[in-house]
Parts: structure tokens; C-alpha cells; sequence
């Protein structure tokens, strides 16, 4: 009798485990949907937040970048027609953002080659290229190819070409290129010669898509 009824009592507890379980998963199942829309649109509003910086929060486009992906994948997974247009939203913001990173990254390059010309040819404020003498810097000595090759690099960010930089052409200015590859040129840049043929022939070739009346670079504070 005791047996039977320990067994029993075993029998109604795993009952009762079994249909709780299945409680929970009916109640997960059938609240999927409003769940993951609701972090689909929590997602979606830390994107915006954090690209813009509004509200009480900080402007910051890594966050964002990280939401904007989050969104994307949710409206996705979800795959609901009504969801679209949130994930085409998010995929905007995402776009935006990584041009404003592409463009910052570039600056910071910019920035750190700028600063290696000024130290090698010990300037300081903005760079003048003709105070930059060849004969100043022995051609056996690595700050003869360190302030070549800086210099070259700062060419190819007004250059229209990908050839001779990793990263994106954010500004396209032929005269400040030029006046950059000329100077590395006469250190003895090989890639600048190369460069600085290029450039000619492909100036020759547009004359008509450019503005050649541009001011120099030195009018222009390279």
C-alpha cells in the first residue's frame, strides 16, 4: 500500500512537472512574436539614439553601429512584411555611419602622416614644401625615406586612384597630389615618380572636370 502510493505521488509529480513545461512553452511560443518585436523596436531606438546623440544619450557611432546590426538581424530573423521598413531604416543609419567612420579614420591618418612631415623636416604648424631641401637629407639616412614616403602618402589622399594607399579618397584635389608626389619625387620616391607621371597624364587627359585654377598648396596650407 505504501509502495503503491509513493509511486503514485512520483506519477502526480512528473505530471504535474510535465505540464508545467508545456505551460511554458505554449506561453514562449505564442509570446515569440511580440517579444522580439518589441526588441526589434527597443534595438532600433538605441540605434537612432546613440547615431544622433539624442535624448540622454551620448553620441557614439560604435554603439550605434552595434544596435543598428542588432535591429537589422531581429527584423530578419522575424522576417513580417510589417517589419520591413524598420530593417530598411536601421540598414540607412548603418550606411551613414560607416561613411562618418570611413571619413574620421581617414582624418586620423591624415593627421598622424601630417605630423610625421613636420617632425622629419622639423616645422611646426602647417607644412611648407619648399623649405623641404633634398640636399638637406642624406640619401643613406632613413629620414630621407621616412619623409618620402609620408609624403607620398599625403599625395595619395588628394589622388584619385586606390594604387598607392590603403583607405578611401575623401578629398580629391590634383594640385595638392602633385605638389605632394613632386616633393617625394626629388627625395627619391620611386612610387611617387610613378605617381607623379599618372597623375600628369591623367591631368592632360580631364582637363575640363577639374578646376586648374585651384590655389597651390602652399596658397592652400598643405
Amino acid at each position: 500500500m505504501i509502495f503503491r502510493l509513493t509511486r503514485g505521488n512520483k506519477l502526480i509529480r512528473i505530471g504535474f512537472i510535465a505540464f508545467a513545461m508545456m505551460g511554458f512553452m505554449a506561453t514562449s511560443f505564442y509570446g515569440c512574436k511580440s517579444s522580439k518585436s518589441e526588441s526589434l523596436d527597443d534595438a532600433l531606438k538605441l540605434c537612432e539614439g546613440y547615431a544622433t546623440g539624442s535624448g540622454s544619450l551620448k553620441q557614439s557611432p560604435e554603439k550605434a553601429i552595434n544596435y543598428c546590426q542588432k535591429a537589422i538581424r531581429m527584423g530578419n530573423i522575424q522576417g513580417a512584411s510589417d517589419e520591413s521598413k524598420k530593417v530598411l531604416h536601421a540598414e540607412k543609419i548603418l550606411v551613414t555611419l560607416y561613411e562618418y567612420e570611413k571619413r574620421s579614420l581617414d582624418q586620423k591618418i591624415s593627421q598622424i602622416l601630417r605630423s610625421a612631415v613636420l617632425d622629419l623636416s622639423k616645422q611646426t604648424g602647417e607644412i611648407n614644401l619648399e623649405a623641404i631641401m633634398p640636399k638637406d637629407y642624406p640619401s643613406h639616412g632613413w629620414v630621407h625615406g621616412a619623409l618620402g614616403d609620408a609624403l607620398l602618402q599625403l599625395g595619395c589622399f588628394y589622388e584619385s586612384s586606390w594604387s598607392c594607399m590603403v583607405g578611401s579618397r575623401t578629398e580629391l584635389d590634383p594640385q595638392r597630389a602633385k605638389a605632394f608626389f613632386k616633393k617625394a619625387a626629388e627625395l627619391g620616391n620611386k612610387t611617387a615618380q610613378e605617381k607623379l607621371k599618372e597623375l600628369g597624364v591623367w591631368l592632360h587627359q580631364t582637363p575640363k572636370k577639374l578646376n586648374l585654377k585651384s590655389k597651390s598648396c602652399k596658397e592652400q596650407k598643405c
